[in-house]
């Protein structure tokens, strides 16, 4: 998987990558500390299908307790 990175003046950086189904996915980090996920269901939409919102102390927990990169148990 290649992640892309660019830089977003008076923003932040924006950070982006295909996954094995074909959907994107774009995180923006601000300089502010919070982050936006953007999730597209094709590289053609202009459109996301959903954004979510996460401050820098939610982002933080977040990969702290490897939510996303957890083995499943079950």
């Amino acid at each position: 998987m290649e992640i892309k990175t660019g830089d977003l003046p008076g923003i932040g950086k924006r950070y982006s990558f295909e996954t094995a189904e074909g959907d994107n996915l774009v995180v923006i980090l601000h300089q502010s500390g919070h982050r936006e996920i953007y999730h597209f269901a094709g590289s053609d939409e202009d459109e996301p299908d959903f954004v979510l919102k996460l401050n820098d102390e939610e982002a933080r927990q977040l990969v702290s307790q490897q939510v996303v990169s957890a083995s499943r148990s079950w």
